[in-house]
């Protein structure tokens, strides 16, 4: 079958299942942007984000009705839908989809709530590939603890993090040898991010314990040495570094975001920094996080369920 893909996201979230049909025979071909001749060329159109390539290519179709229409998929992560760069409520997407997939059942619910789409709406939760992240039964007591945030902005809620880390170090400094190891890059928006984030460090007489690392390679050998990560996020349709992290027997840290709950156990979620603090000190279980990875969120099962869903 010839599947064209648009990802604004570089093929982010969209590579695994690029390189899935590849592997099963597929015609694939991918481009960031919409692609009006890709449009006319594929049996199926799979859009990752309801954002302007869904736009483009109605628009497109409005102007040009005697062309081929393939199938139009279109998968619906969260800042799309929140930002509504393309409104989910609009009738007309709806129609123009084939296929609209969610991620978490919080935004099926809200997206339910929109436009009519029908049978066309599917939860299909996302997938980590296990073979890539290495369990190790780390049970010894250590005060590695990772935070991955990618970009450093609002809805990351790092200062939050900072926070729990400062008061876990006040309250804890002479329990274990605490170091937070802080995956992210500052974004280009977040102008005072940098301004604050380096007083805090400072000011609490930080500077030793947390290492901000820049873009790696290899996540799997970057969460070797850690015993815990926390996500202070304000907003997550999913969190790929939480069950990577958990994928490896770490221990989770979530601040309750909205959805977190449908996601997530509730035991590994916290309301308050006494709770997070009480979870950061309390035993581990890396057998029982790796478990809850495979149980649910594998990645052989994700692409399974996309293929059901569009007939692949």
């Amino acid at each position: 079958m010839k599947l064209a893909v648009a990802d604004s996201n570089s093929r982010k979230f969209s590579g695994m299942i690029i390189d899935s049909w590849i592997s099963k025979g597929h015609e694939v071909k991918y481009e960031p942007g919409a692609s009006e001749f890709l449009f006319e060329w594929a049996d199926l159109y799979f859009i990752d984000q309801h954002d302007n390539n869904l736009h483009y290519l109605w628009q497109w179709y409005q102007d040009h009705p005697q062309a081929k229409k393939p199938k139009i998929a279109v998968r619906i992560l969260d800042w799309d839908f929140f930002c509504q760069y393309v409104p989910t409520k609009e009738q007309k997407y709806a129609d123009f989809i084939d296929y609209a997939i969610v991620i978490a059942p919080h935004m099926y619910e809200l997206v339910s709530k929109g436009a009519n789409y029908g049978d066309k709406l599917h939860l299909i939760r996302p997938g980590v590939d296990l073979d890539k992240f290495t369990f190790r039964d780390n049970k010894d007591v250590g005060g590695n603890i990772a935070m991955v945030t990618g970009d450093i902005w609002q809805m990351k809620n790092v200062m939050e993090g900072l926070a729990f880390f400062a008061l876990l170090v006040s309250r804890f400094e002479n329990y274990r040898d605490w170091k937070l190891h802080w995956r992210g890059q500052y974004a280009d928006h977040a102008c005072y991010m940098p301004t604050a984030v380096e007083h805090f460090i400072k000011s609490r007489g930080l500077q030793d314990r947390v290492i901000l690392y820049p873009p790696v390679d290899d996540m799997n050998t970057w969460l070797e040495p850690m015993q815990y990560i926390i996500n202070p996020s304000i907003k997550e349709a999913f969190s790929y570094c939480i069950a990577e992290a958990m994928a490896k027997g770490i221990k989770p840290i979530i601040n309750n975001w909205y959805g977190s709950e449908d996601i997530w156990p509730k035991k590994y979620i916290y309301n308050d920094f006494d709770q997070a603090i009480t979870m950061a000190v309390g035993r581990c279980e890396p057998e029982e996080y790796r478990k809850v990875v495979e149980e649910r969120y594998d990645l052989k099962r994700m692409l399974r369920e996309i293929d059901e869903v569009l007939g692949l």
